[in-house]
């Protein structure tokens, strides 16, 4: 009780010194902070937005120039199955209440809303009166797309294609496999018919397809269908694994050259204060202090440094952030163990190298006293 009596009183007098030390090592680890929120909750959202029995399906990509009328008829007879679980996308210029910008357009079917993994945030997702001939245009937001982001919500009023949409929903957007930042359903879509074409894919079970590989060459001699790559879903589940893995390597490396930065910048600062402090050292020298308590003390007054740092990071973090990062960033348990972790090992380094050097100091000038 008495060691942690005298760190406390020594912050106190050092207060100008301490707040330094504090927003010194918060700036520091601000964006290593940041970076282990960002992987685990990168890799929250992969392990969520998994296919189910991805081997089970394949996953056809292509293009179409026409999506209306009859012609999806012959897209079916031409793959040979009947089509339920399919989308397209369309980049386009939209108008909201916070401006305007561009933003992606990506019409579903029904049924695809039921296969690729989907998290409502708020709302609802589409039902089948949104499909039908008469029905209310209706859309849905990623969380991640411009408009979410600037603003819109649910009850607004979205204009683009033409047309108004209401928003209906929100939806996670970190990780999900759907390709539009905007939903519509696909009917809708059929105002882009015939413009230009567009980018198609259709999730279609294997054992309804069993020779899905054949359908790029087929489709070479088709003047309006045409099939880019046939593959299952389990494969790109694979490639996004791969490509979310190399991201964190490079927020990781990003993450550690700020570390180390501001770690040679806690040494510099820490020489400077163990200069200050050599004179009480030698003093509880001089009345017989052992170097444990010492070393105690310096420890006990460095993780009340550290973890006041690392409580204005987590209140600056929790900040609402969009507008910064593109990613909203959650912070599991284990991330603030990790982040605990690095800052109990820079407050053993800090109390060792502070100690260190003051007591050599004073041994330096006790011996330059005997001569």
């Amino acid at each position: 009780m008495f060691v942690i009596q005298c760190a406390l009183k020594r912050l106190l007098y050092n207060k100008k010194i301490s707040l330094i030390f504090i927003l010194s090592i918060a700036a520091g680890l601000i964006c290593p902070f940041y970076i282990l929120g960002y992987i685990h909750t990168s890799a929250a959202m992969d392990a969520m937005n998994r296919y189910e029995s991805a081997d089970e399906s394949w996953l056809v990509n292509g293009s179409l120039k026409v999506m209306e009328g009859s012609f999806y008829n012959d897209v079916e007879d031409f793959i040979g199955t009947p089509l339920k679980d399919y989308e397209c996308i369309y980049e386009t210029t939209m108008g909201w209440e916070h401006g305007d910008g561009v933003d992606s357009v990506g019409g579903v079917s029904l049924g695809i809303l039921g296969r690729v993994p989907v998290y409502l945030k708020e709302g609802r997702l589409f039902e089948q009166k949104d499909y039908e001939q008469d029905a209310m245009p209706v859309c849905i937001l990623k969380s991640t797309s411009e408009m979410y982001i600037q603003g819109t919500r649910i009850g607004d009023t979205v204009e683009f294609m033409g047309n108004s949409y209401q928003v209906v929903g929100i939806i996670e957007g970190r990780s999900s496999k759907l390709f539009g930042g905007v939903l519509v359903p696909y009917p809708a879509m059929s105002y882009v018919s015939g413009v230009r074409e567009i980018q198609h894919r259709f999730i279609i079970p294997i054992k309804e397809l069993e020779h899905g590989e054949g359908l790029v060459a087929k489709s070479k001699e088709n003047p309006y269908i045409h099939i880019f790559t046939v593959t299952t879903l389990a494969e790109e589940d694979r490639i996004a694994e791969e490509i979310y893995a190399q991201q964190n390597v490079k927020m990781l490396l990003t993450g550690g050259c700020v570390c180390l930065f501001a770690f040679f910048s806690l040494f510099a600062i820490t020489l400077g204060r163990s200069l200050e402090e050599q004179k009480i050292v030698g003093i509880h020298k001089a009345v017989g202090a052992k170097g444990s308590m010492l070393f105690a003390q310096a420890l006990i007054q460095n993780i009340v440094i550290v973890a006041a740092a690392l409580a204005v990071d987590r209140i600056l973090l929790s900040l609402p952030l969009e507008k910064i990062f593109v990613t909203q960033v959650q912070y599991s348990f284990m991330c603030v163990m990790q982040a605990v972790g690095i800052g109990l090992v820079l407050a053993l380094m800090m109390s060792i190298f502070s100690v260190v050097t003051a007591a050599k100091n004073v041994r330096q000038m006790l011996d330059r006293q005997r001569r």
